[in-house]
């Protein structure tokens, strides 16, 4: 090894000054290119990918602005408005279905008749009768209708004579097909009256 080492300094000396440069500069192309492959060409790939990856993440975040300023436009706008007070409303409705698909026990029943009965401040409720709940049979048959109930009601109260026809009419639109089978309207000092009413309630 070290007469190979002798032999090739003595051939290095014998160079005129143009080979020795020459040669100079051909080990050093070696060893760049050595250590280009070995190690600066993977550091540079690795760069080139974290360029590519700060690039792309520059670029979603210029897509995230312009949505948060269409979204900001948006919700100023008209359009947005009217489509958040349609779903507050849809979203109501939903709420009163899920209450009224809700299972109904008899006692909650009875109970909401009595509140909608009493629910008039001129009326003076004076009494409250209500029969079973019975299946419904019409008239001139004999086979009952299995999916609809019937609740007989009789009431009596006192008032005058438009606060009577107002209660009624209240009544009217806040019970479920109600079915008026008798009234009796009696006066007792006017312009106050006793009324007897009965009436059904049909149900499914």
């Amino acid at each position: 090894m070290n007469k190979k080492l002798e032999q090739l300094k003595k051939w290095y000396a014998y160079r005129i000054t143009r080979e020795r440069i020459l040669l100079l500069l051909l080990g050093w192309a070696i060893i760049y290119a050595f250590f280009h492959l070995i190690f600066f060409r993977p550091l540079q790939k690795k760069a080139d990918t974290l360029r590519a990856d700060i690039k792309t993440a520059h670029e979603q975040i210029d897509k995230w602005d312009e949505q948060l300023n269409a979204l900001t436009k948006i919700s100023t706008t008209p359009l947005y408005k009217q489509w958040l007070s349609q779903n507050q409303l849809i979203q109501n409705m939903q709420g009163r279905y899920q209450t009224l698909i809700q299972p109904f026990s008899q006692n909650k029943w009875q109970e909401t008749i009595q509140t909608v009965l009493q629910t008039q401040a001129k009326i003076i409720i004076l009494e409250i009768k209500s029969a079973s709940t019975s299946i419904y049979t019409p008239a001139n048959t004999t086979e009952p209708k299995t999916s609809i109930f019937e609740q007989k009601l009789q009431i009596s109260f006192a008032g005058s004579f438009f606060d009577v026809v107002d209660y009624l009419e209240k009544l009217e639109h806040q019970l479920p097909d109600v079915h008026w089978i008798h009234l009796n309207y009696e006066v007792i000092k006017y312009p106050q009256a006793k009324v007897e009413v009965e009436f059904s309630i049909f149900y499914e």
